[in-house]
């Protein structure tokens, strides 16, 4: 987590609101990615007016593409024991108006089972089923644009099984910077088989999850507030079994980009 603080400083000197720097390569595999959001909104958004801010650390923490290693392994029940640990904290408190300065709080907070230690800004990879893709809207994040896909996040809707509904549901972000082109809602929300996503971990701290099964007004419908974002790689599995598609198993996955969708009954 120091690296990303150390980015994060950087940033200060290197982002303005009308263009996007990083101090890294980007993570994806494509090397077809989309750039209209670069000129036209920077790293801290609408809230780069006051990068010390905790608005605009929040939405660098969005737009960090920079967290390198190997990602650890995650599941749903990481996700799980993740936002345990937050309500057990009493760190549930914030709001978008209320936002925490010191994120410091959320780092490091639960092991893997494989004993890893993670928490926000850990890269990390989960295998679950895409459910649906969403536009994202109207935020500082983006510069609170409205229209065009090249300039809005794509909110991933991954659940653990095929049979869960959306409050079952973690949340995956594809930010518009240097999104791969192939990257399309469609595309992604068309794999029926298991598909791995790697990303960094992020707490929204802007929003409530799901309470008693249902979704809160304003709020995405999810079991945590726990996020992959932003998403570092989209991968297909080889396979329809979700047995057979392990996180750590490089053998059993194909980049989105290079996946083509198999025919339906009755195609050539």
């Amino acid at each position: 987590m120091r690296k990303l603080l150390v980015i994060l400083a950087l940033a200060a000197f290197t982002a303005s609101a009308d263009e996007f720097k990083m101090q890294c390569e980007p993570p994806f595999h494509s090397a077809e990615l989309l750039t209209a959001a670069n000129d036209k909104c920077g790293m801290f958004g609408s809230a780069s007016a006051d990068p010390a801010s905790a608005h605009a650390i929040q939405n660098a923490l969005k737009n960090n593409l920079c967290v390198g290693g190997k990602p650890k392994e995650a599941t749903f029940a990481t996700f799980q024991k993740l936002q345990a640990a937050i309500v057990s904290k009493n760190l549930t408190n914030f709001t978008a108006t209320k936002l925490p300065q010191d994120r410091s709080v959320f780092q490091n907070l639960v092991k893997t089972t494989n004993g890893d230690k993670i928490g926000e800004g850990t890269l990390v990879a989960v295998v679950g089923y895409v459910s649906k893709v969403k536009r994202g809207g109207k935020e500082s994040v983006n510069c609170q644009v409205t229209k065009g896909t090249d300039m809005l996040d794509f909110h991933i809707v991954l659940v653990g099984s095929p049979k869960h509904d959306e409050c079952d549901s973690i949340t995956a972000e594809a930010i518009p910077h240097f999104r791969p082109k192939a990257w399309d809602a469609a595309k992604i929300d068309s794999p029926d088989v298991p598909v791995r996503f790697t990303g960094q971990l992020f707490l929204d701290a802007s929003h409530k999850p799901c309470r008693d099964g249902k979704g809160l007004a304003g709020n995405p419908a999810r079991f945590t507030s726990w996020e992959l974002h932003p998403v570092y790689a989209i991968d297909v599995c080889k396979f329809a079994s979700k047995a057979k598609c392990k996180a750590t198993d490089a053998s059993a996955w194909i980049p989105l980009e290079d996946w083509e969708e198999p025919p339906q009954e009755g195609e050539e």
